[in-house]
């Protein structure tokens, strides 16, 4: 094996211990997708103190709308899922009824 592929085969290594710390940091059910969660709630709560409620918003109402259902549904996909992925989501999804 030449001195090239050891570099190939070194790089290869450490972009798969990247990938695994990245989920590991990111993934669904981590303190990463938690922060995301957070964000999304802090946004739609800006959105509807400082947009939805704004003086001028009447006349842009629809767009605002569905841009605020925009926001609360990401809200609760991401929700949906990152609960689903933490690690005690199998006591939690046997009481909702789910197998």
């Amino acid at each position: 094996m030449g001195g090239g592929a050891v570099m190939t085969a070194k790089r290869a290594a450490k972009r798969v211990k990247a990938a695994i710390e990245f989920e590991e940091r990111f993934g669904l059910g981590s303190y990463g997708c938690h922060e995301l969660l957070h964000t999304v709630s802090v946004i739609r709560g800006l959105w509807e103190d400082s947009v939805e409620n704004h003086a001028a918003a009447r006349q842009f109402a629809k767009s605002i709308g569905i841009i605020g259902d925009a926001i609360s549904d990401l809200y609760q996909e991401i929700g949906a899922v990152h609960l689903e992925a933490l690690p005690d989501a199998e006591p939690r999804k046997r009481a909702k009824g789910k197998k």
